[in-house]
């Protein structure tokens, strides 16, 4: 296990229950909030080092929200991956497979999080920020 998935594993704690994680999904707004972000930094990135990123992450989102059973955000992704030339055989390749894990532990990183932040300031009664005090 590498420190994002303990990370995420303390997130998904479920308090008050047995030790267990528990995977949390986000909602359709929030999902796709998250996904346009994810998406505009693969673009920024794109852009400095001449990848493929936004292609290959827009056909990612595609099938996530294929695999939530959102067609609207489906065809948006699909449309994008199609319009910056996805070809089939790029999602057999290795570099797609290795950004399909990354980006499935990112997405349940950001949602244990949102979720986290929901229950904490639900409990303490006060938001919750994050970040380095100046």
């Amino acid at each position: 296990m590498d420190a994002i998935d303990d990370f995420t594993a303390i997130l998904s704690y479920k308090r008050g229950e047995p030790a267990t994680s528990a995977v949390y999904h986000l909602t359709k707004k929030e999902w796709s909030d998250w996904a346009d972000r994810l998406y505009a930094g693969s673009v920024l990135k794109a852009r400095k080092n001449g990848q493929k990123g936004p292609m290959l992450v827009s056909a990612w989102l595609s099938i996530r929200a294929a695999h939530m059973g959102w067609d609207g955000l489906f065809r948006k992704w699909g449309n994008r991956a199609e319009e910056a030339g996805l070809k089939p055989e790029l999602l057999d390749s290795d570099s797609f497979e290795s950004l399909y894990a990354a980006l499935s532990k990112e997405e349940r990183f950001h949602a244990a999080s949102v979720n986290f932040k929901r229950e904490y300031e639900e409990v303490m009664g006060y938001p919750l920020r994050l970040g380095v005090a100046k």
